[in-house]
């Protein structure tokens, strides 16, 4: 009688193991078991047997059972699944073929055993395998998950009595959770072999593997149960070329308006590379927002608009092409960007349909509207992920987590020295150059009057335009602040924010910037929509908001805002205090 080694892969399999191992005593000489570092008692279990146990990561089916092979000592594998185990009859015509095996591979019956119901239609038996071969002959092949023993063509196989017992699933969540593991796995093989489908092959396929599973491979026969099972089959098509189709290696981010905009877009890279760190992140921005995008950890590449601007349209054209994205979101619509995108050919091409534009430029289109939402601008921003297989309902606890913000840069002696050692350092931003609603130049007057010298240190930011609207007022506190309007580049204003302890300012960038270091921000706002906090309060570890609690929109068309000056500037001290 020939000889024959057993082999097992697992991981968590204690319901399991024991039942599998228990059928193959008889018929093997040897019993390896590979296993992906349970956290059950799955190794335990496997000490009891007289056994090779071997820990090896989880390397991928196919992968992991070929690294299993290297270990057996004779040239005959029954390679088995722990969820697996040999029926009476099987082992029977394994002991008769072992006197002599003169086949190169011997193929089985597999019955499953599906919540309690052993199934005999829906596609699911005989189910026939391959699982008893000539390791010099044959190895693992197929796509995972599917794995499947190759033999060379030459070569005979032969069909043994019996079948292999599956007991595949104990309940309708074991079903569930292996087709959201299973299509995750399969989109991704689909995606490495170039394998791509239409949009109709996505929504029809389904409908065909049901009416075939359930009526022509009478999945009706097995009752309730083969109904679930057709279904669920159905769906996991669906669901295996839904992924498929938003499987990417390469996203481009595109946003080219202002930084706080920008800064609220960054936790869509955040989010790509939480799920997959692999992904290449190019964020297409403008010169003004190179070093807020490039502080970033999440974002592989910056691309400048403001240079493609200058390059002719086929260039542009040739440019992003040669680029090799997968996909670009049009976070912040562009009908240029969007039109050269589609004439590069990049595949996916996401967009709102409440642009007229993107509904000839898009091929992934969302309903996405912004003015009315309860969520906030950096939730918004996520749902442009849902084509892809990548998270996107974060709560706003977790956002601060997604910037990708660690190291700010260093700052130069000068302003280092700036720094107190002794007092808070605290930066205000009077100004906002026309994108919010301001606090007035007299309330932070009078701010910087409460606040103690003994306590803090205060600077004040700006450009050098804003600093000359502001002339008296910085002429007025020159002995209690520091003015530090126009002389900052925004890689010196980043680091600086990150070095400061607090920073005050209405719906502007840096008081985003605030939020994403982490420092204190205390942002003061409208109650207007779409310009209300709900929309657009800071977001970070530190953030707070001021805003008066009604509902007015006497300010709409511009002037001065009635609601947000009357925010006092013991509030705010207050909310530096907390």
């Amino acid at each position: 009688m020939e000889r024959l080694s057993v082999v097992i892969i697992t991981y968590n399999e204690e319901r399991n193991i024991e039942r599998c191992l228990d059928s193959v005593i008889d018929v093997a000489d040897e019993i390896i078991v590979v296993d992906s570092f349970s956290t059950d008692n799955t190794e335990e279990i496997c000490s009891n047997y007289n056994l090779r146990f071997i820990k090896q990561e989880f390397l991928g089916y196919i992968e992991q059972k070929n690294y299993a092979l290297t270990f057996v000592n004779y040239k005959f594998v029954l390679a088995l699944d722990a969820d697996e185990a040999l029926s009476e009859e099987l082992k029977r015509s394994i002991l008769q073929a072992k006197i002599n095996f003169l086949s190169a591979g011997y193929s089985m019956n597999r019955l499953t055993n599906y919540c309690g119901k052993w199934i005999k239609h829906c596609g699911w038996y005989p189910d026939t395998k391959l699982r008893l071969f000539n390791r010099e002959l044959g190895w693992w092949g197929g796509t995972n998950p599917h794995d499947e023993v190759i033999i060379e063509k030459e070569h005979p196989i032969s069909h043994l009595k019996g079948d292999l017992l599956h007991y595949s699933y104990y309940t309708l969540d074991d079903h569930n959770s292996q087709v959201e593991r299973f299509t995750d796995i399969a989109a991704g093989e689909y995606f490495k072999k170039g394998i791509r489908v239409s949009k109709i092959k996505m929504y029809i396929s389904p409908i065909v593997k049901f009416i075939r599973d359930y009526f022509f491979l009478l999945g009706f026969l097995d009752g309730g149960a083969g109904l679930r099972i057709c279904y669920i089959s159905a769906g996991a098509t669906y669901k295996k070329y839904q992924k498929l189709r938003g499987t990417v290696n390469s996203i481009i981010i595109s946003r080219t308006d202002s930084l706080g905009d920008v800064i609220l877009t960054l936790p869509l890279a955040g989010a790509i590379k939480k799920q997959n760190p692999n992904i290449k992140v190019i964020f297409l921005g403008r010169t003004y927002s190179k070093s807020i995008i490039e502080t970033s950890d999440y974002v592989d590449e910056f691309i400048n608009f403001d240079d493609i601007l200058k390059k002719t349209n086929p260039d542009q054209i040739s440019y992003l092409k040669g680029l090799n994205a997968d996909a670009i979101i049009h976070v912040f619509p562009n009908k240029e960007i969007a039109q050269i995108s589609k004439k590069a050919g990049i595949p996916i091409r996401v967009g709102t349909n409440h642009r007229l534009f993107h509904l000839t430029t898009c091929n992934r289109l969302l309903n996405l509207g912004r003015k009315s939402s309860k969520l906030h601008e950096v939730q918004l921003n996520l749902k442009l992920l849902s084509p892809f297989n990548i998270k996107y309902n974060y709560s706003l606890t977790e956002i601060p987590e997604l910037y990708g913000y660690n190291d700010f840069g260093d700052l130069n002696e000068n302003l280092r020295n700036l720094l107190s050692k002794k007092r808070n350092n605290l930066i205000i931003h009077p100004k906002s150059k026309g994108s919010a609603r301001e606090w007035g130049l007299d309330n932070f007057s009078k701010l910087v009057d409460l606040l103690p010298d003994k306590k803090y240190k205060i600077f004040v930011t700006g450009t050098q335009e804003e600093g000359n609207l502001m002339f008296d007022f910085l002429k007025k506190h020159e002995g209690k602040i520091v003015n530090l309007t126009g002389t900052l580049s925004l890689n010196e204003l980043i680091a600086f924010i990150s070095k400061a302890d607090a920073l005050v300012a209405t719906s502007t960038g840096p008081l985003h910037i605030a939020a994403a270091t982490g420092i204190k921000a205390v942002g003061i706002f409208a109650p207007m929509r779409p310009i209300h906090p709900g929309r657009w309060k800071p977001v970070g570890k530190n953030a707070d908001y001021l805003v008066v609690d009604k509902k007015c929109s006497k300010c709409r068309n511009g002037g001065i805002c009635d609601c947000i000056v009357g925010i006092s500037e013991n509030q705010v001290y207050n909310k530096l205090l907390v």
